[in-house]
């Protein structure tokens, strides 16, 4: 992987975040790159000093960015499809769950407004609805 380094790409009108594949090409992008830079985003936001407030500017727009991406194609239950913009592929879990972990925490410590939250109230009821007994 050398080399190779995460853009942004668009996903009709909606900028989200692209790393190159680790694994054979893909037709489509799955979500899992989305829901790792959003959780990676917050620590280093809470890692940043605050001699760093520029920079933690900057993380906190571009969280947002990719956080916005993402809800935009939230489904009504909370959940989305494996592959944002692509109904005919699965629904998914995982980007729920970290996503609403990254924003609960990006609201904790003020890099995202409360009106975030809703949204990961949702994923996280949704994500809980998906277990069992078992787990």
């Amino acid at each position: 992987m050398a080399g190779k380094t995460c853009r942004l790409r668009w996903v009709g009108s909606t900028r989200c975040i692209f790393c190159p594949p680790i694994l054979p090409a893909r037709a489509n992008y799955a979500n899992d790159r989305k829901q790792w830079a959003a959780a990676g985003l917050v620590r280093v936001i809470a890692a940043l000093p605050a001699e760093r407030a520029e920079d933690k500017q900057r993380m906190v727009a571009f969280l947002k960015k990719r956080v916005d991406g993402c809800l935009a194609y939230q489904r009504r239950d909370g959940l989305f499809y494996d592959v944002l913009d692509k109904p005919a592929t699965f629904v998914e879990t995982n980007l729920a769950q970290v996503l609403a972990y990254a924003i609960y925490q990006a609201v904790s410590a003020g890099g995202l407004s409360a009106n975030y939250i809703p949204a990961a109230d949702r994923m996280r009821q949704a994500a809980r609805s998906k277990m069992d007994e078992q787990g």
